[in-house]
């Protein structure tokens, strides 16, 4: 029963990221920028959930979180919801630039500024530093312009390619996951 339950866990998770990879292909070449990047930000929750998971030292509490997400209960800790905070927090240890896929993702997912991006560049809005970590982790991992400014327009190309970026570690956690391994 117990390693069923980190299987279908495993399961239902490599399957949303499936879909979430093709939806944001999708969504890209329709020029749907701001609900390719609230997907993206749903990629990125599978991800602190599962490097959350490979956190716990406890197998029996690792069965029971996964067994919360496939009955549809939100995860508790110490009679506590857990929080995305906490969670981006367990992520950024592995995952330096998780936090700004986060923060870029929640602007889309909940209604905020950034989805008037026709009109106004919300990234224009940045202070320098913020804008200096994302240019910093695009040139890293993607190969984005040094001389080009971090501008919504600049970045929509790379959005896939960070959502392929989350997907890839988030398939290497869930085989540590179905390895039974702890970070």
């Amino acid at each position: 029963m117990a390693e069923s339950t980190i299987v279908n866990f495993i399961r239902l998770t490599r399957h949303r990221s499936r879909d979430n990879l093709t939806a944001i292909i999708s969504l890209h070449a329709q020029g749907l920028y701001g609900q390719e990047t609230a997907i993206l930000r749903q990629e990125l929750d599978s991800l602190i959930r599962v490097c959350y998971l490979l956190t716990v030292i406890n197998p029996n509490e690792r069965i029971r979180l996964a067994g919360d997400t496939i009955n549809g209960v939100k995860w508790v800790v110490e009679g506590k919801p857990l929080t995305d905070r906490k969670m981006v927090d367990i992520a950024t240890q592995y995952n330096h630039w998780a936090p700004e896929v986060y923060h870029f993702g929640n602007s889309f997912t909940h209604l905020t500024n950034y989805h008037d991006f026709k009109n106004v560049d919300p990234l224009l809005q940045l202070d320098g530093n913020r804008k200096a970590t994302i240019k910093h982790y695009l040139h890293a991992y993607h190969f984005f312009p040094l001389n080009e400014d971090v501008t919504f327009n600049n970045v929509i190309p790379f959005i896939p390619k960070v959502a392929q970026k989350v997907s890839d570690n988030l398939n290497r956690y869930l085989d540590d996951l179905e390895n039974q391994r702890v970070h």
